[in-house]
């Protein structure tokens, strides 16, 4: 079980802060809630003061939050989870892969696997928008390690 909680407000109204309920989902993980019958603009909301742990202290993942459409804020351990592949590149020069995924927003990452060494290696480059131009572009990117980018 985990404890998670928050806050939201509307923008430019720091005395109108409220909890943000917690809800179990039915795959087990945790969301928070926005109360949707506010009718706040989703960029006008701030989320602050979220905690999320584990009552399993033996555990030291980092968790990942997303806030959803829908208003639901969810804790993930895996940043790339929401992300779906769109693209493949198997037949680069000197053994160079490509592979790029895609979350519903726009938001995008490519890795890049090199067989030319041993062992192989994997580095990634991340964006925000405009993941064709990025995709067209990919051999020309600078890739980092996974812990650089997420």
């Amino acid at each position: 079980m985990a404890d998670i909680y928050g806050q939201y407000i509307e923008a430019g109204k720091p005395e109108q802060w409220r909890p943000i309920a917690a809800e179990k989902l039915p795959d087990g993980r945790w969301a928070l809630k926005v109360d949707t019958e506010l009718s706040l603009d989703s960029a006008n909301i701030y989320i602050s003061n979220i905690k999320v742990g584990s009552v399993d202290q033996t555990k030291t993942n980092v968790r990942y939050l997303k806030v959803l459409d829908n208003g639901t804020v969810v804790a993930m351990s895996n940043p790339t989870q929401f992300y779906k592949i769109a693209d493949v590149d198997d037949n680069g020069p000197g053994n160079i892969s490509y592979y790029g995924y895609v979350d519903v927003d726009g938001g995008f990452y490519i890795l890049k696997e090199d067989r030319s060494v041993t062992p192989n290696t994997y580095r990634y480059f991340k964006g925000d928008s405009g993941y064709p131009a990025n995709w067209a572009a990919r051999a020309a990117k600078t890739y980092q390690y996974f812990y650089e980018v997420f």
